[in-house]
């Protein structure tokens, strides 16, 4: 009997030594917090739906343009297009000393558009890095073959945007950002509409802006800058921009222009009349 006193005694006695201490407060906190616990976890309770491909193609766009090292890249390419080295570290800049410093970068949503010979609009877009280059620019032209990207992800024609898209943000995120990104086509049109006569027969030139885009405003004052000025080198050369409900990727950054160059309807050697003209416009855009 006196033992079972002397455990009470003792019991009673460490009861008023916790009652003196914080621990009986920290019992409560815990309490408190178990019902607290869950709303501090992360909690997915949304449905595993994919997200769109598009929103998938876009994690990388940015209004800056990423900063990357310089350091010598190579280019891949898909077919016998020449390719221009946009490193000004490389041999490009020893065969053109007089290089301004600037990059462009010229791509085509939709690579297999066709003269009315068969060269196609990515036969252009190497001449018209050639004709950049003389003039001092770093040219990347983008020969990754689209189509097969489309073919082999679930992709149509109609969502090459998206594609194009995809292979922007790689360029960019690669070399760093563009003074100026061309994305090169050509119009469907009859050929009275696609030509220009003169001393010589020039393709005509249109700059489309997507309206809906998140820059369209710079983008067509882009346009009507360079339409104007390549009005003033060969009247009649540029037709005037058009706005369409669309975005054209032109969200992506401020200084993206959509060029067609031509028609279905002109010859290889009417287009090839036009680059030097365009080539001299773009110059003095980015003057």
């Amino acid at each position: 009997m006196k033992t079972t006193a002397k455990i009470v005694i003792k019991c009673l006695f460490l009861c008023a030594f916790l009652a003196l201490t914080p621990f009986f407060d920290a019992i409560g906190s815990m309490v408190h917090m178990e019902h607290r616990i869950p709303n501090l976890l992360y909690s997915d309770d949304k449905d595993d739906e994919e997200r769109s491909l598009k929103e998938e193609l876009n994690v990388l766009s940015s209004r800056q343009f990423l900063q990357v090292n310089e350091q010598t890249f190579t280019f891949e390419t898909t077919n016998d297009v020449k390719s221009a080295d946009p490193d000004p570290t490389s041999s490009d800049k020893q065969t053109n000393p007089e290089s301004n410093g600037k990059r462009i970068y010229i791509y085509s949503t939709h690579q297999s558009e066709d003269y009315s010979n068969e060269a196609t609009v990515m036969d252009a877009s190497a001449l018209l890095a050639n004709s950049l280059q003389e003039k001092g620019y770093q040219v990347v032209v983008e020969t990754n073959d689209f189509n097969a990207y489309a073919r082999a992800n679930g992709f149509d024609y109609n969502t090459l945007y998206q594609v194009s898209n995809k292979f922007i943000n790689d360029a960019f995120v690669e070399y760093g950002g563009f003074d100026l990104v061309i994305d090169l086509h050509r119009d469907a049109t009859p050929r009275s509409a696609a030509i220009l006569e003169k001393e010589i027969t020039y393709a005509k030139v249109m700059c489309v802006i997507g309206g809906l885009a998140a820059y369209a405003d710079e983008v067509n004052q882009m346009a009507l800058t360079l339409t104007d000025i390549m009005n003033a080198k060969v009247d009649g050369i540029m037709k005037s921009p058009m706005i369409r409900e669309a975005y054209y990727n032109q969200g992506m950054a401020q200084n993206m222009i959509l060029i067609e160059l031509g028609s279905n309807t002109n010859t290889f050697a009417e287009i090839e009349a036009s680059i030097p003209v365009l080539a001299e416009g773009i110059d003095e855009l980015l003057r």
